[in-house]
């Protein structure tokens, strides 16, 4: 491993994001940032970490959308974005992000299951995209 590659900087912060190691990921985010790393992908682990906080689909949200820019063929990105929009009860745009995830990658079984639970893609959501 080259340790001035920004791209291992990025899989090892996504590695320490995933492992819960939050202070080794924010130093790998650091060093991503440093060595000149893309910034939609550095914005994909920070969004993929704020999600895993309580409350945090809103600020995760913003991040994802920053990644989601860089890389808008991403169905990693739109799972992401619709499971921000769950944890925010907006139902209606969880599903939109459900639909393009399944689009992008059709065997994307995560997305499947979350659209199962949310109901089928015609069913409007309660409380205009909001879960009551």
């Amino acid at each position: 491993m080259d340790p001035k590659s920004p791209e291992v900087a990025l899989a090892l912060a996504d590695y320490y994001r995933a492992a819960r190691s939050r202070l080794n990921q924010n130093r790998e985010l650091k060093r991503a940032a440093l060595l000149k790393a893309d910034e939609a992908r550095i914005a994909f682990v920070q969004g993929a970490e704020l999600l895993a906080q309580d409350e945090g689909g809103a600020r995760a949200l913003e991040k994802l959308k920053t990644a989601l820019a860089g890389s808008p063929r991403s169905a990693r990105i739109r799972f992401r974005m619709a499971m921000a929009y769950v944890s925010m009860r907006q139902d209606a745009e969880a599903k939109k992000e459900l639909l393009a995830t399944l689009d992008l990658s059709p065997q994307h079984e995560r997305a499947r299951m979350a659209m199962e639970l949310l109901g089928p893609a015609g069913a409007p959501a309660t409380g205009e995209g909001k879960r009551e």
